[in-house]
């Protein structure tokens, strides 16, 4: 019964966690403050605010609302960011080295040219987003959601992508040089001249994609499947396949 009583009296006085210091958040959004290293700013709510250029390096943005707010160059390097929102926000050139992303909201988010080398993103959500020209070197992107995401020209090289959905993606001139890819669903997308060199797939499905030109030099292709696929120009050089479905409708033991 006390057990009961005390968290009744916890949830009516409010959420179990503590909102950041709304001094610094009204700061930040003011413009007043540029700068924010190793804050906590933990579920605050920065929501349509403009925070372009400000440095975040190292903060605690652990459920932080950036909904529509514009974030472009923003530093978020090294930042803890699990479950932030940052659905349609603008982030052009935003630098999220190394961050924490786990769950976090990039639904139809404007990300060219951000930065997301060693990242996580783990479970994130970034349908629609548009991530043209950015850098997803050693990222991980395990249980993500890209679905229709634009990543065109991006250089996703050694990122490591487990239960992905990346379908009807836009994945054009995009390197996928060393990857690891394993249960991905890159279905009916578009990945003209995109480079997967030396890269890891496995129980990937390319059912229906546009792989003209596409490089797969070097690459380990073993469970997948290509049905459908537009593999015009396709470079297999070395490529070693097995157990797969090809494009001509053939099968690879």
């Amino acid at each position: 019964m006390r057990i009961a009583a005390i968290l009744t009296a916890t949830l009516v006085a409010g959420p179990l966690w503590a909102e950041a210091d709304p001094d610094l958040v009204q700061a930040l959004r003011e413009g007043t403050r540029t700068e924010c290293r190793d804050c906590d700013l933990s579920h605050a709510n920065f929501k349509k605010a403009d925070l372009s250029g400000v440095d975040l390096t190292g903060a605690d943005l652990t459920g932080a609302r950036f909904h529509r707010a514009i974030l472009n160059g923003t530093i978020f390097a090294g930042a803890k960011a699990e479950n932030a929102n940052f659905n349609v926000a603008e982030l052009r050139q935003a630098d999220f080295t190394g961050a924490d992303l786990t769950g976090a909201l990039f639904y139809e988010a404007q990300l060219s040219a951000a930065n997301f080398t060693d990242a996580m993103l783990n479970g994130a959500r970034m349908q629609h987003a548009r991530m043209t020209g950015a850098t997803l070197v050693g990222a991980q992107i395990d249980n993500a959601h890209l679905t229709s995401a634009r990543i065109n020209n991006a250089d996703l090289s050694g990122a490591s992508f487990y239960n992905t959905g990346i379908s009807e993606a836009s994945l054009g001139r995009s390197s996928f040089a060393g990857v690891t890819m394993s249960y991905v669903s890159i279905v009916k997308s578009d990945a003209f001249r995109a480079d997967f060199t030396g890269a890891t797939i496995e129980y990937t499905d390319f059912w229906g994609t546009d792989l003209r030109d596409a490089d797969f030099t070097g690459a380990i292709v073993t469970e997948s499947r290509f049905s459908r696929a537009n593999m015009r120009g396709a470079v297999m050089e070395g490529a070693e396949v097995t157990r797969t479905f090809n494009a001509d409708g053939t099968y690879t033991e």
